[in-house]
């Protein structure tokens, strides 16, 4: 019979942990947060505003269906968009801060939109 011990950094405080082994000091760690009604219903909120601002005909990059060309796009938003216009060290624009906003809810979007193919493939008998 053997004992490990571990120590494990838990908000800036190491402790002694006594552990059976690396599968104790995993069970321990809380992962993410719970999902409680509110933030489910938030969620389902910011889900509706943005189905509706990007309706799933609006948006032709849907069409694509190669990793590598889905990968190069999100390239080009970011060369396009990201990285363009704007200096290191330089406070972006309000203007530049909503035309990001515009690209990440738009992003969401598609990345939604495919997963529910993904999954409508993988499930078929279940309505998305």
């Amino acid at each position: 019979f053997f004992f490990f011990f571990f120590f494990q950094a838990e908000d800036g405080i190491r402790d002694f942990c006594l552990s059976r082994g690396l599968g104790d000091v995993y069970k321990r760690q809380v992962h993410g947060r719970p999902i409680n009604d509110g933030v489910e219903a938030n969620i389902e909120k910011l889900a509706r505003i943005i189905m509706n601002e990007f309706p799933r005909d609006s948006l032709s990059e849907l069409s694509i269906t190669d990793i590598g060309l889905m990968i190069k796009n999100t390239y080009l938003y970011a060369a396009n968009y990201a990285y363009k216009g704007i200096e290191e060290g330089q406070r972006p624009s309000p203007s530049y801060i909503n035309t990001g906003w515009y690209y990440c809810r738009r992003l969401i979007a598609m990345a939604g939109y495919r997963t529910t193919n993904i999954l409508r493939k993988l499930l078929p008998k279940i309505k998305f």
